[in-house]
């Protein structure tokens, strides 16, 4: 390895991935947004949780689910470039691994916004899709499924992050990817640890919502769940599906 490529891939992969296309669009279609806290709230307008991120997801909450829906995928975009140009410019070599993992941390901790951004989801499956497409496309589809079967919303959420493990082993058979499968695990997790204590603080008051509640809380969970009851896969307890 040329520790001077791995370090470029490592500073471009950052800077790229620090850009915040939240911030960005918020100043045409929510210029007076305060992204400092962002609630979110079960069916019956109980509150759920509050997170600190600035994400895709607080713009969807204060606009529209489409806007938050474009942020996700340009968010997408701007790690897939990176990791596809390195992959490309360099074959068999794994700097585009490296600017994968340092798009995703660019994304949560931009030095541009004070390293106060998002939980990097779309930036992992950005990477992923110039890595392995097809991983990509069936880890994202897969995870979902299972923790909608197993009605559980954390699983819902990042369970495609978590099968990207054996999926690349597997794949590949080279631990580097392993490595980097692993990695950007560890830091999702490192980085949502104030959603962690929230969640495990309101589970032993119990407080928590339930299944239903806590997946229509977020335009993305909605949207998830909603599938979920057209394909059979979930049987709606109560209430509407969020539209």
């Amino acid at each position: 390895m040329d520790w001077l490529i791995a370090f470029i891939a490592l500073g471009t992969g950052y800077l790229v991935g620090a850009i915040s296309f939240t911030r960005l669009l918020a100043r045409v279609v929510a210029p007076d947004a305060d992204f400092s806290r962002t609630q979110y709230f079960a069916e019956e307008g109980a509150q759920t949780f509050e997170v600190t991120s600035v994400n895709a997801t607080s713009l969807a909450l204060r606009t529209s689910p489409k806007i938050g829906m474009l942020v996700g995928l340009l968010d997408l975009a701007k790690v897939f470039g990176v990791t596809l140009a390195f992959r490309l410019l360099y074959p068999g070599q794994v700097y585009h691994l490296i600017a994968a993992a340092a798009g995703m941390v660019g994304h949560i901790w931009p030095v541009y916004h004070r390293f106060r951004g998002g939980r990097g989801i779309s930036t992992v499956y950005g990477g992923m899709l110039a890595i392995d497409p097809v991983g990509a496309v069936v880890t994202a589809i897969l995870g979902p499924i299972i923790g909608l079967l197993l009605r559980d919303a954390f699983t819902t959420f990042i369970g495609g992050m978590w099968l990207l493990i054996p999926w690349l082993a597997l794949r590949t058979g080279d631990w580097r990817y392993v490595v980097y499968a692993v990695t950007v695990n560890v830091i999702f997790l490192l980085a949502s640890i104030p959603e962690i204590r929230s969640y495990l603080k309101r589970k032993r008051e119990g407080r928590m919502p339930s299944f239903d509640e806590t997946m229509k809380s977020t335009p993305m969970g909605a949207g998830l769940y909603k599938l979920g009851v057209r394909l059979g896969v979930v049987k709606e307890s109560s209430g509407d599906v969020t539209p």
